[in-house]
């Protein structure tokens, strides 16, 4: 296993929109969905899996050149206070977040 150099966290954005009784959730630069009863626990449920890949990327070593091909910027230190994220409708039953994830810090 080895650790990543990559250190800071990305600004990534997360949608959620309704289908029927669920609400779908994507990360738009990482590619990754999950989905929620409702549109908090589809943006928590987005967060988690976008944590879990960023995570299963450094562990494998990939992290630095996923970001570096999906053009993911790394942003050096830590990531904003909590509570700062802004949630829009983009379209009807759609909705988007920037939300600042911590990357793993190097061993």
């Amino acid at each position: 296993m080895t650790t990543s150099r990559v250190a800071g966290y990305v600004l990534l954005t997360l949608r959620a929109r309704r289908e029927g009784e669920q609400y779908v959730s994507e990360c738009v630069e990482l590619g990754v969905a999950s989905c929620g009863g409702t549109i908090d626990e589809a943006f928590e449920a987005i967060k988690d899996a976008a944590a879990v890949y960023l995570q299963t990327l450094d562990d494998e070593g990939e992290l630095e050149r996923v970001l570096a091909a999906r053009g993911v910027e790394v942003i050096p230190g830590e990531p904003p206070e909590e509570g700062g994220e802004i949630r829009v409708m983009a379209r009807p039953k759609e909705y988007v977040s920037a939300e600042p994830l911590p990357l793993p810090i190097p061993a």
